[in-house]
């Protein structure tokens, strides 16, 4: 770990220590996020190593048993030794770490001695075990997964967009107005209940993962629907795509789904995940269901298709500050994170009241440090998960 534990942003990185991607992230990037972010106060960093093959568990065990202020300088120092010293031969790998050790306060007779602690060696497999299924995550073991305050991107490759992230994170602005341009409704937009409805909930999210969140996953849920009927708020959905090219192209397949069949798409992909998800080209998957549901193939590849699903993203990114797989945007105040309909009733109530009496919303700072096990709780004004009334508008809503 590296930071201060009251630092408002939490980075967890999960990755094979003698993995290339790894080694160039210590010995490219490590140090510029060391001096704008961790030491100016603003990142906690955590690097969960992954102990996937023989060298890279022996890896972690060394990690484990160093000077804990010395593990990033030694990561470092062995990526500008040689940015492929995990590619090397066993023998030879472990004797470049031992001789490397040493400068870090760690010498030869430690270092061997560390190799036989049997017991280290199975807590750092428990944690793993307890990481993956605690996290749920099935990617896991790619070269690199972050997690920036509980929204998680794969691959080293996304990197920029973690720096994107963290800078958002930091800002935390929630409070976007309601007259921003940005919430006008785009024509491709997908929208449930009235069109002409006074409020709309606007959602940022990714179709591949409509399972994992919590307002979908067994589709929509009813409650969320008979508030819709009651004419007062419309729900809103844009694409997200985080530029991943499988969430892109399920992206297109979803806003080639007529409008009228878009929801029972949604609620299908959501219901049947545990049989396509597993699968390894999800969005060939969706674009099978999208089919089903009307989708014509040839809109896959239509060029305004595909550029309203990058506008999508690309807003919600730059001008919304959509960091999370999911989220929400009501009457120009963010909600970020995969939250059930409680949360979100008792946060239409606020918003209402808060508009209703003139207040901007202002973001709060986590005392405590998010779980790198679940989405981080929202940082949005505090909010009492008060659910609204399905027959009624919530106060302070115009009549």
């Amino acid at each position: 770990n590296a930071g201060d534990r009251r630092a408002p942003v939490y980075v967890f990185m999960y990755g094979d220590p003698t993995l290339p991607k790894a080694t160039e992230f210590f010995g490219k990037d490590y140090a510029d996020l060391k001096k704008t972010n961790i030491d100016t106060g603003q990142v906690m960093f955590i690097y969960r190593p992954l102990p996937i093959t023989a060298l890279a568990s022996m890896t972690t065990l060394v990690l484990r048993c160093m000077p804990r202020d010395e593990v990033f300088p030694f990561l470092q120092a062995m990526a500008n030794k040689d940015m492929s010293w995990g590619m090397r031969p066993y023998t030879e790998a472990m004797t470049l770490m031992k001789e490397m050790a040493a400068n870090h306060k760690f010498p030869p007779a430690l270092f061997d001695r560390c190799l036989q602690r049997i017991e280290l060696s199975n807590a750092v497999h428990d944690d793993l075990a307890r990481d993956i299924s605690q996290i749920r995550f099935r990617d896991m073991t790619g070269d690199l997964t972050f997690y920036v305050n509980g929204g998680y991107w794969y691959g080293y490759e996304m990197y920029p967009y973690v720096k994107t992230n963290i800078k958002v994170a930091v800002r935390e602005h929630r409070d976007f107005g309601e007259a921003n341009p940005a919430f006008a409704l785009h024509p491709m937009d997908r929208v449930l209940g009235n069109p002409n409805a006074p409020y709309k909930i606007y959602e940022y999210a990714s179709v591949v993962f409509a399972h994992h969140m919590p307002l979908h996953r067994d589709g929509m849920d009813p409650r969320l629907k008979e508030l819709l009927r009651a004419g007062q708020v419309a729900y809103v959905y844009r694409p997200y795509h985080y530029f991943n090219p499988d969430a892109r192209a399920a992206a297109i397949a979803a806003a080639c789904v007529p409008a009228e069949r878009f929801w029972d798409f949604w609620d299908q992909t959501a219901r049947t995940s545990e049989f396509w998800y597993p699968l390894g080209d999800r969005a060939e998957s969706i674009q099978k269901i999208a089919r089903n549901y009307g989708a014509n193939e040839l809109c896959f590849r239509e060029k305004r298709v595909a550029e309203y699903v990058d506008q999508a993203t690309k807003v919600g990114l730059e001008q919304l500050d959509v960091i999370r797989i999911s989220s929400f945007y009501y009457r120009g105040v963010q909600l970020r994170g995969n939250i059930g309909f409680e949360l979100l009733g008792g946060f239409i109530r606020e918003v209402d009241v808060g508009r209703a009496e003139g207040r901007s919303f202002e973001p709060t700072v986590a005392a405590t440090p998010p779980s790198p096990t679940a989405p981080a709780p929202s940082k949005t004004t505090p909010v009492k998960p008060v659910p609204v009334s399905p027959t009624q508008p919530a106060k302070g809503a115009a009549r």
